[in-house]
């Protein structure tokens, strides 16, 4: 406990991730530190090339897990029980290849959660695009992206291998950190109704991603909405990929989800919810 509140965080990545920077072990270790209850290691497993995502994926193959397992193990040697430690991943990008994600995932180890994410969008032409590459400070070409990602998020959840949903106003991370442009997502209004309500329908929660201690995603008014819309399955993650921001912030996202009109966070063991009332 910390500050009276139950600390759960899962959203982190290790060295295991293309973009991590930091071991399990040295995450594990900063979590105990901050007084985390319960970590999930949810480290990027991405069906398309990394970084390369107009390269065409190979057909269906076999994923190496063996890294992952091997850091997992050494993360919980090292903390031993003075901290719940569970194995997940992030499915990254899913909705343009998902037979391969399949591939990958008939190969898994017993991961005890996963994430699925979108962080690409389409352009006219039909490449694929990370929404880290738009240079532009024009909201107009933010916009564009947007409505195809959106698409896939739809996609996404139409396919439905994983237990929450990502950070799903992620577009409004880049554009306002990297480009300063501020975006309005209530113009999607319906389109991320109908994306929580198809959710729901699944059995499929959705993340409070606290951005590192920046702008959740999503934020109170779209959390008001899975609320209303019947969404109670909610996990809480940082997305930390180094140490320092692990669990950063979860005192007040869990306050915010309450102003919202919800109960409970969740946390996972073998894709199976434990509730926690906040």
């Amino acid at each position: 406990m910390r500050n009276g509140y139950f600390i759960t965080d899962y959203h982190c990545h290790s060295t295991v991730s293309p973009d991590g920077r930091s071991t399990m072990r040295e995450i594990a270790e900063a979590a105990v530190a901050l007084g985390v209850d319960d970590l999930c290691f949810t480290d990027h497993i991405e069906p398309l090339p990394w970084d390369r995502w107009n390269e065409p994926p190979k057909a269906k193959h076999s994923y190496d897990w063996s890294p992952m397992l091997a850091q997992f193990r050494e993360a919980q040697e090292a903390v031993g029980g003075r901290i719940r430690l569970h194995l997940g991943a992030e499915l990254g990008e899913c909705s343009f290849a998902p037979e391969v994600a399949e591939s990958f995932l008939e190969d898994a180890p017993p991961l005890d959660f996963t994430i699925g994410s979108v962080h690409c969008y389409r352009t006219a032409s039909g490449e694929v695009n990370d929404l880290t590459w738009i240079k532009s400070t024009d909201p107009a070409v933010w916009y564009a992206a947007c409505e195809s990602y959106l698409d896939e998020l739809e996609k996404l959840v139409d396919w439905g291998r994983f237990e929450v949903l990502g950070h799903l106003t992620l577009p409004l991370r880049w554009a306002k950190e990297l480009r300063g442009v501020e975006l309005d997502f209530d113009r999607y209004e319906e389109q991320l109704r109908h994306v929580m309500r198809r959710a729901i329908e699944r059995g499929i929660g959705i993340e409070c991603n606290t951005n590192r201690g920046h702008r959740p995603l999503p934020d109170g008014k779209w959390l008001k909405i899975y609320r209303e819309l019947g969404g109670e399955l909610i996990t809480l993650g940082s997305d930390a990929h180094t140490p320092e921001y692990i669990s950063r912030a979860m005192e007040e996202r869990q306050a915010l989800l309450k102003e919202c009109g919800l109960r409970y966070l969740a946390t996972y063991e073998q894709k199976k919810p434990t509730f926690h009332k906040i």
